[in-house]
This record gives C-alpha cells, sequence and structure tokens, in this order.
C-alpha cells in the first residue's frame, strides 16, 4: 500500500481517498468471504462432528 499511497499523494487528496476506500473494500470483502467459507464448512459432515454439541438427554418427569 505505501507504493500506491505516495503515488495518490502526489496527485491530490482525492487519490487518497479512492487508494483508501479501495483497501477497505478489499479487506471487507476478503472478511465477508472468509466469514462465509466458515459457516459453510462448519456445516459440512468433516467438520460438523467438531462444532456440533452433543444433544442432552431429556429427563422423563
Amino acid at each position: 500500500m505505501p507504493r500506491a499511497l505516495n503515488g495518490a499523494l502526489g496527485d491530490s487528496s482525492f487519490g487518497l481517498v479512492l487508494v483508501v476506500l479501495s483497501w477497505l473494500i478489499v479487506v471487507c470483502g476478503a472478511v465477508t468471504f472468509a466469514v462465509h467459507i466458515g459457516a459453510v464448512l462448519a456445516q459440512e459432515p468433516p467438520l460438523i462432528r467438531h462444532v456440533q454439541k452433543e444433544e442432552q438427554p431429556v429427563p422423563a418427569s
């Protein structure tokens, strides 16, 4: 990012805003992707046994 930031500062402050927003979009996209992949993997059979809690038997009254 420093090279892109230095180039943007030389042009105008508008370039700085575009560089920062671009990086923010990339970071938010990566976090969103990671959360979705984690949710899918947690529901698939190979990992679900590690995530699910065992159900407690309900005592008869």
